[in-house]
C-alpha cells in the first residue's frame, strides 16, 4: 500500500490542481510506512512526509487541513514510538537501585544510556507540542482529539521516565556523595533533562467567548480548563475568544 500510494502521489504532484490528491496519497503512504514498523523504510517515511509537507506549504490556506495536520505529526510520533519500543527505558530505569549501597558497573552504564536516550527523546516531545500550536485543530475536533490523546500519552511517558531517572540520580549522590563510581551526570543536568518547559499546548481562536475560556489538552481526551490570560494594554473592544468547535470532553460546553 505504501509504495502504491507513493507512486500515485508522485504522478500527481506535477499538477498544481491535483496537489490535494497528491497530499492525500502522501498521507496514506506515510501512515503505511510508519505502521509497518520496518526500519528499512525509514528513508521512504521521511521522503513522503517531506514531499507532502512541501505541497501543503505551497498551497498555504488552500491546503487540505486534515491531511496536512497529520503529516506534521508523523515524524515526531513515529520517532517516539520507535524509541519506546526499542530502548525499554521505563523498565531499565526501574531496574536501577542505588539505595542498596551498591553502584554496579552495569547500573552506571544503564544510567548513562538512559540519560543519553532521554536527551534524544526530549526534542521529539517538544516537536509534538510545537505542532499542537496550530489553531487549525480548532476546526477539526477529530484530529484535535487524536492529537490530544497522543500528545498526553507522550507527555506522561516522558514525565514518568525522566522523573524516575532524576530520582535515581538523586539516590546516587545521596549514597555516594564523593561520586566515586563516576555517574557522568550532575543533578542539575538531570533536572534539565526532565524539564520540558511546559506541556501539551492550548488552543485559542477569536470569537464571542471571554478570553479566560480556552481549550487545552489536559486529559487523555481534549479537556476543558479555565486559564487566566495576561491583561493587554489595549482594550479588547469587540474582539473576544471562543472555541470554533465544542470540546469533545465536555460536550461542547465552555465553563
Amino acid at each position: 500500500m505504501a509504495a502504491h500510494a507513493k507512486r500515485e502521489a508522485a504522478a500527481l504532484k506535477g499538477d498544481r490542481g491535483k496537489f490535494p490528491d497528491a497530499i492525500a496519497y502522501y498521507r496514506i503512504a506515510a501512515t503505511a510506512y510508519w505502521r509497518s514498523g520496518k526500519p528499512e523504510v525509514i528513508n521512504d517515511l521521511f521522503e513522503v512526509t517531506d514531499n507532502g509537507a512541501k505541497l501543503c506549504a505551497d498551497l498555504g490556506e488552500n491546503a487540505p487541513d486534515r491531511d496536512c495536520l497529520f503529516l506534521q505529526l508523523v515524524i515526531p510520533f513515529a520517532g517516539l514510538e520507535s524509541n519506546v519500543k526499542n530502548t525499554g527505558l521505563s523498565d531499565s530505569v526501574k531496574g536501577v537501585n542505588f539505595n542498596d549501597g551498591d553502584a554496579s558497573p552495569d547500573e552506571i552504564a544503564t544510567m548513562r544510556r538512559i540519560g543519553e536516550t532521554l536527551v534524544q527523546v526530549k526534542p521529539l516531545i517538544q516537536n509534538i507540542f510545537a505542532v499542537g500550536r496550530d489553531n487549525r485543530y480548532l476546526s477539526h475536533p477529530g484530529m484535535r482529539e487524536y492529537y490530544c490523546e497522543n500528545a498526553k500519552k507522550a507527555f506522561d511517558y516522558y514525565e514518568r521516565t525522566a522523573g524516575i531517572f532524576l530520582t535515581k540520580v538523586d539516590e546516587f549522590y545521596r549514597k555516594f556523595p564523593g561520586n566515586a563510581p563516576g555517574l557522568g551526570i550532575t543533578m542539575d543536568e538531570a533536572r534539565g533533562i526532565r524539564d520540558l518547559k511546559g506541556g501539551p499546548p492550548v488552543f485559542v481562536s477569536k470569537g464571542s467567548i471571554s478570553p479566560q475560556n480556552i481549550m487545552a489538552c489536559s486529559s487523555a481526551r481534549c479537556g476543558c480548563q479555565s486559564v487566566h490570560l495576561p491583561p493587554r494594554r489595549e482594550p479588547f473592544g469587540n474582539r473576544r475568544y471562543h472555541f470554533s468547535q465544542g470540546c469533545p470532553a465536555c460536550h461542547g460546553r465552555v465553563h
